[in-house]
C-alpha cells in the first residue's frame, strides 16, 4: 500500500521513523534548515545582562546621605580639633557614592576655607582628602 502523503517513497522506507536512515531525495524539501549559528547569538548578550543585574543590585544597596544633627556636627568638630592637636590613628566614617565607608587614618590637616580634611590612610599608605560634609563620624 502506497503512502498517500508521499507516493514516491519506496516501501522499504515506509515503516522507518528515523529520518536520518531515509535517503535525502525522499525527504520533504520544505523542512526549514534553521538559522545555523544564528540561534546561539542570544547567548552573546549574557555578559551584558550580568553587568546590568549586578548594577541593579548595587543600586539597591545604596543609601541616602545621612543628615547630621547639630550635636553630631559639634562632636565631629571636637574630634577633628583633638586629632589635629594630638595626631593619632582614628576611624573616619564618611559617605561616598551611596555607601558609608570607614577609613583608618591619621588626620593631617583641616582646610576650613575649602571645607576639606586631608588624611593619611594607615593601611593603604596614601593620602586622601575628604569633604567635611561627607564625614559622618570620627571614632
Amino acid at each position: 500500500m502506497k503512502n498517500p502523503l508521499h507516493p514516491e517513497l519506496p516501501e522499504e522506507y515506509e515503516n522507518i521513523l528515523d529520518y536520518r536512515k531515509i535517503s535525502r531525495k525522499y525527504l520533504c524539501k520544505n523542512i526549514p534548515q534553521g538559522g545555523g549559528m544564528i540561534k546561539w547569538t542570544s547567548f552573546a548578550t549574557t555578559p551584558e545582562l550580568y553587568k546590568n543585574i549586578e548594577q541593579h543590585i548595587n543600586e539597591q544597596n545604596k543609601i541616602k546621605k545621612p543628615e547630621l544633627s547639630d550635636e553630631q556636627i559639634l562632636e565631629i568638630n571636637i574630634r577633628l580639633s583633638m586629632m589635629m592637636n594630638k595626631p593619632s590613628s582614628c576611624a573616619v566614617r564618611c559617605y561616598e557614592d551611596g555607601y558609608i565607608n570607614q577609613h583608618e587614618c591619621i588626620i593631617e590637616y583641616v582646610d576650613t576655607i575649602n571645607k576639606t580634611v586631608r588624611c593619611y590612610l594607615c593601611y593603604m599608605q596614601e593620602r586622601k582628602v575628604f569633604s567635611l560634609f561627607d564625614i559622618v563620624e570620627i571614632i
